[in-house]
């Protein structure tokens, strides 16, 4: 059997998680400039973590969902420039252990599976696939899969069955900068701090507190580099049968194993 590296691996689940306000056009009208001081350091307001928790639990609460959402993330180049790659991604979930991730953008065209047993990943273009046996559930799914290909997945906050417990980890500050707009939706603007990363997420103001958008900054890492992703389409509690996360062989598919090692292999 064919081996490929595990990069492949680190490739759709990094890209799942970027710009979508900037990829969209026009950034979001501010109603008012919020300013911080910078010599204060402000810790975790309960404003802030207040709405964090209600989005958390809108997100928690709900059975199954679906999203689209476009990514932006940098990488340096060789010259030492930042570069944007770009990606249209669909999420399609149900609790507690389906999960299916459709990607397609600058880097490549992939589609991820999970049944509950098995996590599947194809190439619908290259027409390869490779097969894991996974855990019961979506939280140690998503672990697993960071973990073994030493990859960051932003986006996978809101897809834990409790996102609040997962963003809450480690926060140094949390900031209420105020009411935005993203495509004309009112939404908080907050502001976290962590001792690895600089995170923002829009969440929409109102009976319904859904993430609208979301940038983290890695800001140990060389060149800072920053993620970026708008989110649209959200639907809750969908009904989605269950054929939606069984993977189905492409004809002429092959399938490959992917070789151990850190991403970058």
């Amino acid at each position: 059997m064919s081996r490929i590296s595990a990069r492949w691996i680190a490739l759709l689940l990094s890209p799942t998680l970027a710009l979508v306000g900037g990829v969209a056009g026009r950034v979001a009208a501010q109603t008012q400039t919020p300013v911080v001081p910078a010599h204060e350091a402000p810790s975790l307001e309960p404003a802030a973590m207040d709405t964090l928790k209600r989005m958390s639990d809108l997100l928690k609460n709900a059975k199954s969902f679906t999203f689209t959402y476009r990514s932006a993330h940098e990488q340096v180049a060789q010259t030492g420039q930042m570069v944007d790659f770009i990606h249209l991604s669909r999420v399609t979930l149900v609790r507690p252990n389906r999960l299916r991730i459709e990607v397609a953008g600058d880097i490549r065209n992939s589609v991820l599976t999970y049944d509950g047993k098995i996590v599947t990943f194809l190439d619908p273009t290259q027409k390869f696939y490779s097969q894991l046996d996974a855990p019961g559930s979506i939280d140690e799914t998503l672990t697993l899969l960071m973990d073994k290909f030493q990859t960051s997945f932003p986006v996978a906050g809101v897809m834990f069955a409790d996102p609040y417990e997962k963003m809450k980890d480690g926060l140094k500050t949390a900031v209420d900068l105020g009411v935005t707009k993203v495509d004309g939706v009112d939404c908080r603007h907050l502001l976290f701090g962590e001792d690895e990363a600089d995170w923002q997420v829009w969440v929409e103001a109102g009976k319904q507190p859904l993430p609208r958008r979301l940038s983290i900054v890695y800001k140990n890492t060389p060149g800072a580099p920053r993620v970026l992703a708008a989110f649209s389409d959200w639907k809750i509690n969908p009904a989605v049968p269950a054929a939606r996360f069984a993977f189905v062989k492409p004809s002429g598919a092959t399938k490959v194993e992917i070789k151990a090692g850190a991403p970058g292999n």
